[in-house]
């Protein structure tokens, strides 16, 4: 379950009070989500891939790694995520409670040298 990821519906990462009106229904016809994360003290990059339809996020990464700062990156994506669409959606659009989806790490390819992360993440995102 995700409640790893998120201890509390609502993100800690700061935003302002509203949302344009132009911009507030922009996920409305929006099914699948793909988040690019960047680990800067190790230079890595992943995808957290978020269905709406399913209820699933999924962390798609090319060098399967177990670090606490993973974690936390993913789970300060995830938490932004959701302060973007609570301020978007109405409360019968959004895709709550986030507590109860499952994360995955799939299986995947994974690169066999330290520098082609990139790479692999952005042909991840278009499959």
């Amino acid at each position: 379950m995700i409640e790893w990821l998120l201890k509390e519906e609502k993100a800690k990462a700061p935003m302002k009070d509203g949302v344009p009106r132009s911009t507030r229904h922009m996920f409305s016809s929006v099914f699948v989500l793909f988040l690019p994360v960047l680990l800067t003290d190790i230079e890595h990059w992943y995808c957290v891939v978020v269905n709406l339809v399913d209820k699933r996020i999924e962390v798609v990464d090319s060098m399967v790694l177990k670090t606490t700062d993973k974690k936390v990156a993913t789970k300060t994506v995830v938490g932004m995520l959701y302060n973007v669409l609570s301020r978007t959606q109405t409360r019968r659009q959004l895709p709550t409670p986030w507590n109860k989806w499952h994360v995955y790490e799939p299986a995947v390819p994974q690169q066999d040298n330290t520098h082609d992360c990139g790479f692999y993440t952005l042909k991840f995102m278009e499959h």
